[in-house]
C-alpha cells in the first residue's frame, strides 16, 4: 500500500497535467483543423476556459489517486494513470474530429511498454505483442473488406497499441466493455435516428473507454 506522500505527489502531478491538459489538446486540434486552440475546444471565455482547467486537473487528480491506492508501487501507478491521460486526451480529439494523433499513440505506445514490464514482469512482452497483433487484425477485417473507409489507419495502430499496452491480463475485458458500450451507441443513435447504417463516427473513445476500465477495475 503506498504512503499518504506518495497518494499526495500523485494527486499533484495528476491535477498538474489536467490542468494544462485542456490547452494541449486545444494546440493538437488547432493543428489538425486549423482553426484556434480557444474555439478547437469551443471555450466561449476565460471564465468557462477556467472552469475547464478546474474540472480536467480534479478529475485526473482522482484518476492519478485511485491508481496509486489500486497499483500500490509509484512507479506502475503513474504508468498506469499516464494510460488513462493519454487515453482520455486522444477521445476528446477523435470525438471532436475523427482523427487520432500519431504523437499520443506513439506516448502510448512508450507508456505500454514499459508499463507492461514494470507491472508484469519483461516476459509479458510477448503475450503483449501477440494481443497487440490479435488487435490490429481485427481491425483489418473490416478494411479489408471495405477498405478505410469506416475504420481508419489510426483506429487500427491504436487498437494494437491499445492490444500491447493491456497485454493478455488486461484486453479480453477492455475489448467486451469497448463493444457493449459501442452496441449501446449504435443502438441509441438507430432508435432516435442520429445514426444510420452509412454513418461515421469516431472508434477511439469507444477503444479508450475499454482500455480505462479494465487498467482501472481488473
Amino acid at each position: 500500500m503506498m504512503d499518504y506522500v506518495g497518494m499526495i505527489s500523485l494527486g499533484l502531478v495528476g491535477a498538474a497535467i489536467g490542468y494544462m491538459l485542456p490547452g494541449v489538446v486545444g494546440k493538437m486540434i488547432s493543428l489538425r483543423t486549423g482553426i484556434g486552440p480557444t474555439n478547437a475546444l469551443m471555450i466561449t471565455g476565460a471564465d468557462t476556459a477556467g472552469m475547464k482547467r478546474l474540472m480536467s486537473g480534479i478529475l485526473l487528480a482522482g484518476v492519478w489517486i485511485f491508481a496509486g491506492i489500486k497499483f500500490g508501487g509509484i512507479a506502475s501507478a503513474s504508468l498506469a494513470a499516464l494510460l488513462m491521460t493519454i487515453a482520455l486526451a486522444i477521445t476528446v480529439i477523435d470525438w471532436r474530429i475523427h482523427k487520432i494523433p500519431n504523437e499520443l499513440v506513439l506516448l502510448m505506445l512508450i507508456t505500454g511498454i514499459v508499463f507492461q514490464i514494470l507491472h508484469f514482469g519483461l516476459s509479458s512482452l510477448l503475450n503483449a505483442l501477440l494481443s497487440m497483433l490479435v488487435m490490429m487484425a481485427v481491425f483489418l477485417v473490416p478494411v479489408f473488406l471495405g477498405g478505410f473507409d469506416k475504420i481508419g489507419a489510426g483506429d487500427v495502430k491504436l487498437a494494437g497499441v491499445m492490444g500491447l499496452a493491456l497485454g493478455r491480463t488486461y484486453i479480453v475485458p477492455a475489448v467486451m466493455v469497448m463493444c457493449g458500450a459501442l452496441l449501446i451507441y449504435c443502438v441509441i443513435g438507430l432508435f432516435f435516428r442520429k445514426l444510420s447504417l452509412n454513418s461515421k463516427f469516431a472508434f477511439a473513445p469507444f477503444m479508450m473507454l475499454g482500455m480505462s476500465f479494465a487498467i482501472t477495475c481488473i
